[in-house]
């Protein structure tokens, strides 16, 4: 297998990161063909972020959303292992619980 040399997969990123950004520039610029009530412009997005990062938006401000989002994601996580995991265990065990179980998931 040929292994890429990291130097020209990092400026192709970074060319591919940079042509997308034109392409959306120019996809929402003013009289562009999608208007902005469909998709905000790169300028309007960075702008609503940097404002919602220091002044709060409903109560918080973004990293405490993006902690609160995480909270659900990982509790949620943790509890369909909670009660997978023991059921799954269960299932190798009973072959009759495996096939009453089974076509729920």
């Amino acid at each position: 297998m040929r292994r890429l040399n990291a130097i020209p997969v990092i400026w192709l990123g970074l060319g591919a990161t940079v042509l997308w950004l034109a392409v959306w520039a120019w996809l929402t610029r003013d009289g562009g063909p999608v208007p902005e009530l469909y998709f905000p412009s790169p300028e309007a997005t960075w702008d609503r972020f940097a404002r919602m990062w220091g002044r709060p938006y409903i109560g918080s401000t973004l990293i405490e959303h993006i902690f609160s989002s995480l909270y659900i994601v990982l509790l949620g996580w943790f509890l369909a292992g909670l009660a997978g995991v023991p059921l799954g265990i269960a299932m190798a065990w009973w072959k009759k619980l495996k096939w009453i179980v089974f076509p729920l998931f």
